[in-house]
């Protein structure tokens, strides 16, 4: 079956919550990014919306079609019996089989492919080469709105994982230290989106392919992080909630409300 991109912001959230809806009726991991990835669609539409926050809100939603295109397709393609990129098809491999993964794990898997591969894919193709440097200020403002989620994502997934919040507990400063890395992933995302804006498309495609490979690096450390952090995890995962149906709705339609976490127990 053929894959038809998403033509508007409105078109990817739509699509976003179909995938959403189906992993609910199936009690499937894999709705645990795009649950966390359609809230954050939404508040970078409400940005475009108010006018006021983008230098170019044109340019940012096709960035953001674009951006979200990568994973339509990832996802259609892995559900089709084809092969996606290699950092994707490893985070739809472990939902598969994500019976002993953490939620945390899951929604890692999907940021890394998408902040780690994609982004820089999408900012290199939202305009011609010569104005990559022009989308610097827009690029980094979607940070704030990444920002301003940490707070609830951490909340949501103490309610969940009971355990997960003891490690959090452990971490001095842990809002810091995962702004930081989100940060880091973004800075990251746009050094490798200018390098592929200055290539020919042959080189661009090798890029691609290096950059895939080293997600991929990533991806296998995320689901395998060794002994010690492999014992932390069977250790959290004990009392986490295996509710998966009732934690992306939760993921999806709580943020700013207060959780009910008695229905997941």
């Amino acid at each position: 079956m053929q894959f038809y991109p998403a033509a508007t912001v409105d078109e990817v959230i739509e699509r976003l919550n179909k995938i959403i809806e189906e992993a609910i009726s199936n009690n499937d991991p894999i709705g645990f990014f795009p649950a966390l990835y359609v809230v954050v669609t939404e508040k970078v539409r409400d940005a475009i919306r108010a006018g006021n926050i983008f230098e170019d809100s044109w340019r940012m939603e096709k960035l953001d079609v674009i951006f979200a295109n990568r994973y339509l397709e990832a996802y259609h393609q892995y559900k089709h019996g084809k092969k996606p990129s290699a950092s994707w098809n490893a985070a739809f491999r472990m939902a598969q089989n994500g019976k002993k993964q953490l939620i945390l794990q899951h929604l890692l898997m999907g940021m890394n492919a998408h902040i780690n591969l994609d982004l820089g894919i999408a900012a290199a193709e939202s305009g011609s080469p010569d104005k990559i440097k022009t989308l610097h200020a827009d690029f980094f403002a979607i940070n704030k709105l990444l920002f301003d989620l940490v707070d609830e994502v951490k909340s949501d997934l103490e309610c969940f994982s009971p355990r997960f919040r003891f490690i959090m507990n452990l971490l001095s400063n842990e809002d810091a230290i995962l702004e930081f890395s989100i940060s880091m992933a973004r800075d990251a995302a746009w050094d490798f989106a200018q390098n592929l804006a200055l290539e020919s498309e042959n080189s661009r495609t090798e890029l691609i392919k290096h950059r895939d490979k080293e997600s991929l690096a990533y991806a296998k450390l995320i689901h395998r992080p060794g002994l010690i952090g492999s014992l932390i995890i069977w250790w959290v995962r004990r009392k986490e909630s295996q509710n998966v149906a009732g934690i992306i709705s939760d993921l999806r339609n709580n943020y700013g409300h207060t959780l009910n976490f008695a229905k997941h127990s």
